[in-house]
């Protein structure tokens, strides 16, 4: 990870760490991988009592890209209950700040789910991979939520896209 990308998530966590209302801070995608660019953005989701509703905020700090997911601990709940097979992210964040295991144990019973409908962690296995390989060779990748939609028709009892985040 390079120092400016440090510099931008130690800024963020020292930020929401200062406010009482915050629960848990993770850190996904490729910097959590340790597979970041130069250029890579940082992508960061506070969950947080503060929040009124699932806001995705996006703005640009020392040249880097930063989206920030500031999710309500009520919606993540929610999430987790209607569309446990859309979570399976959580299982591949970082956790940076988590002061009373919230989020240890939400991806101990996302790990349960996983373990237990194989088929769908298979999906989301294999769509990791092929943006992954599409990354490496510069193709064009798929976006988040054309897979989030993809899940969502395959994997839910209605077989189409009823979410109300990520949108």
């Amino acid at each position: 990870m390079t120092k400016t990308h440090q510099k931008i998530i130690d800024e963020i966590v020292k930020k929401y760490k200062k406010d009482r209302k915050t629960i848990a801070i993770n850190l996904f995608d490729s910097l959590m991988e340790g597979k970041e660019r130069p250029d890579s953005d940082v992508d960061i989701e506070i969950v947080s009592n503060r929040f009124r509703k699932w806001v995705l905020t996006k703005s640009k700090k020392y040249g880097i890209i930063v989206e920030i997911v500031k999710c309500p601990k009520k919606h993540l709940f929610y999430q987790i209950e209607k569309y446990p097979y859309l979570c399976y992210e959580y299982l591949r964040d970082k956790i940076l700040y988590d002061p009373k295991g919230f989020m240890k144990d939400v991806k101990k019973e996302l790990k349960l789910y996983f373990n237990k409908n194989t088929k769908i962690a298979k999906f989301w296995e294999d769509e990791l991979e092929i943006m992954r390989k599409n990354k490496a060779k510069g193709k064009d990748l798929k976006n988040a939520k054309q897979v989030y939609d993809e899940a969502e028709i395959l994997f839910s009892d209605e077989h189409k896209v009823t979410r109300d985040f990520f949108n």
